[in-house]
């Protein structure tokens, strides 16, 4: 009973603010489609008293009002422009960024890009301070041992009571669908806040500044880690090994995975091969060690991805090698 105690009194805070957030939410779900930042920005301060709760207003607006797509292009130019002098760099990359903000309110659509830029544009007009953070992003299972070399996503860093916190407003309202392979709208509450050792296994910045985990990473190690969907955090999963390509022999014809802790409370694993029409039961058996084991027919194509799922939902994706 005294643990039971503790522990309510321990998650009291977080389902205090997590009611918070909820009315933050509906409040903004209500707010016009607005075309003018300083206006927006003059609702929010009105409505809302501390700066994590406007934070949490921007972060809602941005999702329920803009749309993403995707463009050929990189985040970063790889052209090569010539500037008179750094005030001329400034002032075209200034000019750029007001474009870029300005077509995302009017046209309500934006990439990654915009999502931030507009971010930190209202952050601005309501003094909070905040950085568009520039990096790679690993999206989908066939980022798995990708060598880029040019940067393809941006997101925020806001500092909130002097300690940075990492949002995605992008991501905020997109995913990209297993089934389908496109990307779907949706209001996602999990790139708010996100603990750094979690967005890194998914976001990799270019300046390791902006890391602010517990243990440094190389671009390398980023992308030869699996795919960590957020339900893998969220359903308190967690791998043994954390390589992202998977080699199996064709003698043994069975792919391991080794967990040191999954969520078995209700026991509804399954998984798909690529070209799975229908997911197949999934069977995670512990050890005399209390750690947890899968064990899964190797894939018909000898190169495959897997993905694991908990309740239907993806928890994590590998890429599956198989060899002599």
């Amino acid at each position: 009973m005294r643990k039971t105690t503790i522990l309510i009194l321990m998650l009291l805070p977080f389902l205090v603010f997590s009611q918070e957030y909820q009315k933050i939410d509906s409040k903004v779900r209500e707010y016009p489609s607005y075309i003018n930042l300083n206006i927006l920005s003059q609702r929010i301060s009105n409505d809302f008293d501390s700066d994590e709760e406007k934070v949490r207003a921007i972060y809602s607006w941005l999702a329920y009002n803009i749309n993403y797509y995707t463009d050929k292009s990189t985040i970063v130019n790889s052209s090569i422009e010539m500037y008179f002098s750094e005030y001329d760099r400034e002032r075209k990359q200034k000019n750029k960024e007001a474009k870029q903000i300005e077509e995302t309110i009017s046209k309500k659509r934006a990439n990654c890009y915009g999502f931030s830029l507009t971010f930190q544009k209202l952050c601005d007009l309501l003094n909070i301070e905040s950085e568009v953070i520039i990096g790679y992003a690993k999206a989908d299972i066939n980022d798995i041992g990708a060598k880029k070399s040019f940067k393809n996503h941006a997101w925020n860093a806001v500092k909130i009571n002097n300690k940075w916190k990492f949002i995605d407003a992008t991501w905020a309202n997109t995913y990209l669908s297993l089934k389908n392979k496109k990307f779907l709208k949706d209001f996602y509450n999990y790139y708010f806040f996100t603990d750094p050792d979690e967005l890194i296994t998914s976001h990799f910045p270019a300046n390791s500044k902006w890391q602010l985990t517990s243990n440094y990473i190389s671009k390398k190690q980023f992308f030869s880690k699996p795919f960590l969907h957020p339900n893998y955090f969220v359903s308190n999963f967690k791998l043994t090994d954390m390589k992202g390509v998977l080699k199996v022999s064709k003698k043994t014809k069975h792919v391991i995975i080794n967990f040191d802790k999954i969520n078995n409370k209700d026991k509804e694993y399954s998984y798909t091969y690529t070209g799975d029409k229908h997911a197949s039961k999934l069977e995670i058996i512990e050890q005399y060690d209390s750690t947890y084991r899968a064990k899964i027919k190797s894939p018909k194509k000898e190169n495959s991805n897997l993905t694991l799922f908990y309740k239907s939902y993806p928890i994590v994706s590998f890429k599956v090698n198989t060899i002599d």
